[in-house]
């Protein structure tokens, strides 16, 4: 009797110091501005601003090297968002070697109407990079944000991207 009560005592404190045991700690995601402060969003706190210039922002993943791009610049006069995107796929189209990934999505950044859509081109060094990006009007302006990953680390950045995604809001 005296051997099922210890057990059972070892067994519940065990127990209990699992449950009062302070969970290991996560770094918090950092908030960020958007150029000319038309937005605010949230970054993984493993990322790092590489690039501040008036007009886009350039943060890379100190870990894995992958890159998230914000550029802000004026909507063209009478454009809707998907000139705007179709404008865009035709740039990146002109710049050498283009594979566009599905069709143009419609999406929701931050509570806000945007359209997406996926590529692959190479880098100055030839390397093949995937490319998501995101396209949404506000307040007269294009934001454009670009999640930039080697094609391998496409899923492995998702759980980054939906927390930048999600996390913008709008004044």
């Amino acid at each position: 009797m005296t051997r099922r009560f210890t057990m059972a005592l070892a067994l519940f404190a065990l127990l209990f110091s699992l449950a009062v045991a302070p969970a290991p700690a996560v770094a918090a995601p950092k908030e960020e501005t958007c150029p000319n402060r038309l937005c605010t969003f949230l970054l993984p706190d493993s990322y790092e601003n590489v690039s501040k210039q008036e007009t886009f922002r350039t943060y890379r993943d100190i870990a894995t090297n992958d890159l998230f791009i914000l550029l802000v610049g004026p909507v063209p006069s009478g454009a809707t968002l998907l000139d705007v995107v179709n404008g865009a796929v035709g740039e990146y189209a002109k710049s050498g070697e283009f594979l566009p990934i599905g069709k143009i999505r419609d999406e929701i950044v931050g509570g806000a109407a945007a359209k997406s859509f996926a590529y692959e081109a190479r880098d100055s060094g030839g390397t093949m990079i995937h490319h998501e990006a995101f396209f949404l009007l506000r307040n007269g302006s294009v934001i454009n944000l670009n999640f930039v990953v080697v094609p391998e680390r496409v899923e492995a950045v998702v759980p980054a991207a939906d927390l930048v995604l999600a996390s913008f809001l709008f004044p």
